[in-house]
């Protein structure tokens, strides 16, 4: 062999050595991403898995088949009293573990869902367990995700502030004062009958008319035009009186002496929605009460279907990850959240109550908290929600971040303020408003009612109706009665009631079914 042999024999079992140690590396390297990758992948999992865990919407995951593929501890909770438990629900046919869902919208719903690929929301009254629910269907990779929260607390909010406007609206139909309310243009939006019989005006000739073509009043005296109040009202915000000797001048050229007030209408913001004028005939009619002041936005409350918001801090409070729902809530966009802290936009008075929770969180005190708190929103007004929040620890002894689900209780403070202020409405009235069951047992007594009878509302509420009617008058009342269950009204009869002295009272009633 040749030295030239030999060094070119050298040469390749250089360059074979190299070839073998870079493989050798380049494995390694292979060998320690696949490794890394792995890990991120679980601890993705987890995180994902740590979320659905804790929300307080049920949460389950079908797959093409119509299997359970993942039940949440809520959704179990949920399903619980139909013994339907995760254990014997995963791997199982949707249908088969819930025929009575066949035929329903909920089987339409998902079916669309899973064949065109579609986001749904709809809600659902289920027999089973007597519950409304809010259920949003998203498709997945392989079938569906499926999200369902209880709302039958909201659905009774609905039909409770349903039937509080209706009973608001019967009330204002039933006193005897003349009530106009106008919108922020001072153009008419209501009438009551008494106003319709004073201006000559029906709700629906005067509906959308500047007030001053259907409430034309002068100067009694003069003769000349009376500014309306409304004007100033909603140019300054006040309560306004109409000047002494005003005369309203009705459609077919009546002319009644009347007195007045008008006052704002404002919102839950305190801004002014529009304007209230209460009125009634001095020559007769008792004067309306100076609280009458009628929120438009009672009367047209909307209702805001919302979904429950997710929103996952750091230890130090900053957020990490928002849900759009959240977003929604509070007025920022998920990346905007990512630059504030829960504190940022937490109500001031109720941060100090926040933080002793979460404290008490991080203490292991408590496993978790709902507390009742408003946050400012971006465009700096309040939004009151239930927030319910959790704390999330890597490994024991070791926190790492805070969840929070937060559910918009708008509605249910505004039903509150509702009840509050049109009770503060009646129970103000100069006029008695009694309140009756159709068996003529007494109900609500108002103190215009103690005042003109003499009783006390605990003397009365219970007793028959007949404790204020004359014997000779009994027979009337059962006539009134059967009246009242036919869902007939009656308007302005004149009668005679019995105070608890014993002195006779001339009066004239005006009864409305409540339906």
């Amino acid at each position: 062999m040749t030295d030239n042999d030999d060094n070119e024999e050298s040469l390749l079992r250089s360059v074979a050595l190299q070839n073998a140690n870079s493989i050798r590396l380049a494995r390694q390297r292979a060998e320690q991403e696949l490794l890394a990758a792995q890990a991120a992948l679980r601890e993705s999992t987890q995180r994902i898995t740590d979320i659905l865990e804790s929300i307080t919407d049920g949460f389950v995951a079908i797959d093409s088949q119509w299997r359970y593929t993942y039940v949440n501890p809520k959704a179990e909770e949920i399903l619980r009293p139909l013994q339907k438990t995760r254990e014997n629900l995963l791997g199982e046919v949707l249908w088969q573990e819930f025929p009575d869902l066949l035929n329903t919208p909920v089987e339409q719903h998902y079916r669309r869902a899973m064949t065109e690929r579609v986001t749904i929301e709809f809600e659902f009254f289920y027999s089973a367990l007597r519950c409304w629910f809010g259920i949003r269907v998203y498709p997945a990779k392989d079938g569906l995700a499926i999200y369902f929260q209880d709302i039958t607390g909201r659905k009774q909010a609905e039909e409770e502030l349903r039937q509080q406007r209706e009973w608001f609206q019967v009330t204002l139909a039933s006193i005897g004062d003349a009530v106009i309310t106008t919108d922020t243009q001072g153009q008419v939006t209501f009438l009551n009958p008494v106003a319709e019989q004073m201006t000559g005006w029906t709700a629906d000739e005067a509906s959308g008319q500047p007030l001053e073509t259907v409430f034309n009043i002068i100067n009694e005296k003069t003769r000349t035009p009376t500014p309306n109040p409304i004007a100033k009202v909603l140019r300054e915000g006040i309560v306004v009186g109409l000047a002494n000797h005003t005369a309203l001048i009705g459609k077919n050229g009546t002319e009644t002496a009347i007195e007045d007030s008008a006052a704002p209408i404002r919102d839950t913001q305190g801004n002014i929605s529009g304007a209230v004028m209460v009125f009634h005939d001095v020559s007769g009619r008792r004067k309306a009460e100076d609280a009458l002041r009628s929120n438009e936005e009672w009367l047209r409350a909307i209702f805001n279907q919302a979904a429950v918001g997710i929103a996952v801090t750091n230890l130090d409070g900053r957020f990490l990850e928002t849900n759009k729902r959240f977003a929604d809530i509070v007025g920022y966009t998920r990346d905007e959240l990512q630059q504030h802290t829960f504190a940022d936009i937490t109500h001031p008075d109720d941060l100090p109550e926040t933080r002793d929770h979460m404290g008490q969180l991080l203490a292991g005190k408590i496993s978790d908290y709902s507390l009742e708190k408003r946050y400012v929103k971006k465009d700096r007004t309040v939004v009151w929600s239930l927030t319910t929040v959790t704390l999330l620890s890597e490994a024991p002894d070791k926190p790492s971040r805070f969840i929070s689900v937060i559910e918009d209780i708008s509605l249910r403070k505004q039903a509150e303020e509702v009840r509050a202020r049109l009770a503060a409405i009646v129970e103000s009235s100069d006029d008695a408003i009694v309140s009756k069951t159709l068996d003529g047992i007494i109900a609500t007594w108002n103190s215009g009612a103690e005042r003109i009878f003499g009783y006390a509302a605990d003397e009365v509420i219970g007793q028959p109706i007949t404790v204020l009617i004359p014997p000779d008058r009994v027979e009337e009342e059962q006539a009134l009665l059967e009246s009242l269950k036919r869902g007939e009204k009656i308007e302005h009869s004149e009668t005679v009631r019995v105070r608890k002295d014993g002195k006779l009272l001339n009066i004239a009633l005006t009864v409305s079914p409540v339906k």
